[in-house]
């Protein structure tokens, strides 16, 4: 079905780093996430998270963190998106009538994630990916 489709997103964490999870324990901590950029023609109707493990850390004896680890996928279920008869059209639909050089109307996705190891936390980064290979979900 040309409605539906999931994409699979791999993250290749190195040893000695980590990254929070969707669910952080400490609301202070920035999750890892994804989300669509373009909504003209896709929603997100689901994200499967991969389970985070509860780690303490050397510098946080005292808190338990929720953490990603070595390789984890996330996977996003996305449908077409069918905008109702009296719904407005979108700026970005504005936009892409106006701009005839767009010719792809495939998702393109938003990873945020903070990656940090156990003496450093790095600033948090957004990671625009546009996805190729799409498989169609069954």
């Amino acid at each position: 079905n040309k409605d539906f489709l999931q994409v699979s997103i791999t993250l290749k964490i190195k040893p000695d780093w980590h990254i929070n999870s969707a669910s952080p324990i400490n609301n202070n901590l920035i999750p890892t996430q994804v989300d669509l950029l373009n909504k003209v023609d896709w929603q997100v109707d689901k994200v499967d998270y991969p389970q985070h493990q509860v780690i303490n850390l050397d510098f946080n004896q005292d808190e338990p963190l929720a953490l990603y680890q070595g390789n984890i996928t996330i996977n996003m279920f996305l449908s077409k998106r069918k905008p109702l008869a009296t719904e407005k059209p979108l700026a970005e639909e504005k936009e892409l009538a106006i701009n005839k050089s767009i010719t792809t109307r495939n998702p393109i996705i938003n990873l945020r994630f903070q990656a940090c190891s156990d003496k450093i936390c790095l600033l948090a980064e957004n990671i625009t990916l546009y996805p190729n290979g799409l498989s169609r979900k069954q």
